[in-house]
């Protein structure tokens, strides 16, 4: 084991020789892991009762250069971004310069698939019950084809396509949304008044909005696909939902932070207890069993006996989880620079179970609470109706039995002279099905008619319907079936019971 990391957690009287044996048996898996060559770098932090009693890094930030990565490489967060542009989001608030329960329709026009639905509040966006959909859209510096602005997708995409306050599903485009608003209230945009009210503030000196021409840029760990092969730069043009960099250093400050274990004031005790606790009254929370989405945490109130707050992130080139443990006072940070969840996760796990004793935790799975639809009854049948596709109604029905589920719609990627450039209907096998009280999940093969489909690839359709009545409402969204990642992308569905 490194000296320093020995040092630093003997000197805290808190961990026998056996939570050392283990750490040292956890990072000869680790270097034999990149070794294999399975991931370029590691980094890995623990915040323990005010004091890191845990920082290392393994591996290279740049293999080509032969570059290490160190505790204070900033590697790119992806999805743990949204956690920091919450903390912003909560400093507005807290300066009366926004309100959490002002609709966003105060920022920005909304569009609503049904004009029933009420207006989506700034709290609902942060907690991902806003009735937004799904949806990314990532571009490549070696590739030509340029990702929408935020304007340019919000006018197509930012569609509230279920009841507010009725069902959580995580949306990008609402964190978009939350980045756009601190553009509008502040005077410095999204990614100087990160530097200045909240990097700044907790002395985070490695961290960032990434930019290409950024002076900072050059400093994170390069992204590496799934052979080890360098990524070009990837741009996300959702920044507040994925564009932050940081050091495993500077990401345990600012879990420090949030579980209050620093003397930096820049949010009152109330509003972190806030970020940690809200859950909205009569939403429907149907990822990772017990679970609710705060604002901007993932919460577990209780996985036996521990309070654990946490987020993730994944894209091509990175994977980074950050997990606090209020109880505990303890935070566990991991960053690297491909895309590996599953290691990460077992990493986390292992290390849980030796700093905190006798507490294992419940593995993660975001698909706990479901089952095939086949086992409800309530599901079974025939439901058809429309995906509404820019101004275009496809027909559209799904077929729910005991044995399987299938889609019927009608195909447009088959149109050509061959076809008298009309679609062909079209039959398929769900991949997957399944349901959760009055929500359904299911993944078929699909084409939509939509403008900026890159028709050289094929296309999943993943349909997210929540069951009101005898009608599945929601929406289908279609996404690039390629070797890298492109775009998920979110269309109206209504289907009604036959």
């Amino acid at each position: 084991m490194h000296k320093y990391v020995a040092a630093a957690l003997f000197s805290t009287g808190l961990f026998f020789s056996s939570v050392a044996q283990e750490l040292g048996l956890i990072e000869r898996k680790i270097d034999s892991i990149i070794t294999q060559g399975k991931i370029p770098s590691i980094a890995i932090g623990i915040f323990k009762e005010g004091k890191t009693v845990y920082g290392k890094a393994f591996g290279y930030a740049d293999i080509e250069k032969g570059i290490r990565s160190t505790v204070q490489t900033p590697y790119q967060l992806a999805s743990l971004t949204k956690p920091i542009t919450a903390t912003a989001i909560m400093k507005l608030h807290q300066s009366s310069i926004i309100d959490l329960d002002d609709p966003i329709s105060k920022f920005i026009p909304v569009q609503k698939v049904d004009s029933t639905f009420r207006d989506p509040t700034i709290r609902q966006v942060l907690n991902h019950t806003a009735g937004l959909g799904t949806y990314f859209d990532l571009s490549y510096a070696d590739e030509e084809i340029q990702p929408q602005t935020f304007l340019e997708a919000w006018n197509t995409y930012g569609k509230v396509f279920q009841q507010p306050g009725e069902v959580s599903e995580y949306s990008n485009l609402g964190y978009g949304l939350l980045d756009y608003i601190i553009d509008l209230k502040t005077n410095e945009g999204y990614g100087a008044y990160l530097k200045s009210e909240i990097f700044a503030a907790l002395e985070m000196k490695n961290t960032f909005v990434i930019e290409s021409d950024s002076p900072e840029f050059s400093t994170v760990a390069k992204k590496y696909g799934p052979k080890r092969e360098e990524l070009p730069f990837i741009q996300n043009n959702m920044p507040g939902a994925g564009n932050v960099a940081a050091s495993i250093e500077d990401l345990l400050k600012f879990g420090a932070f949030h579980l209050q274990l620093t003397k930096k004031n820049i949010l009152s005790s109330a509003h972190l207890q806030n970020m940690q606790q809200y859950r909205e009254p009569d939403a429907l929370f149907h990822y990772y069993e017990d679970t609710y989405y705060g604002l901007g945490w993932y919460v577990r109130d209780s996985d036996k006996g521990q309070k654990v707050v946490w987020h993730e992130g994944g894209m091509m080139g990175a994977s980074t989880v950050l997990k606090l443990f209020p109880k505990e006072k303890m935070a566990i940070a991991i960053l690297t620079n491909t895309y590996a969840p599953s290691l990460l996760r077992e990493i986390t796990d292992s290390l849980v179970t030796e700093f905190i004793p006798k507490y294992e935790p419940t593995p993660l799975n975001e698909i706990a609470n479901y089952q095939p639809v086949a086992k409800d009854s309530s599901f079974l049948g025939i439901w058809k109706g429309t995906i509404q596709v820019e101004g275009q109604a496809i027909p559209f029905s799904l077929n729910i039995t005991e044995i399987d589920s299938e889609i019927q719609y009608l195909d447009f990627g088959f149109s050509s002279f061959l076809t008298d450039y009309q679609p062909i209907p079209v039959s398929s096998k769900l991949l997957m099905g399944i349901g959760y009280k009055n929500y359904f999940l299911g993944t078929g093969v699909g084409n939509l008619p939509a403008k900026g489909i890159r028709k050289e690839f094929p296309h999943f359709l993943s349909l997210k319907l929540n069951r009101r009545g005898n009608r599945l409402i929601g929406t289908a969204v279609n996404l690039a079936a390629a070797q890298r990642e492109y775009y998920a992308r979110p269309y109206a569905i209504s289907l009604k019971k036959q």
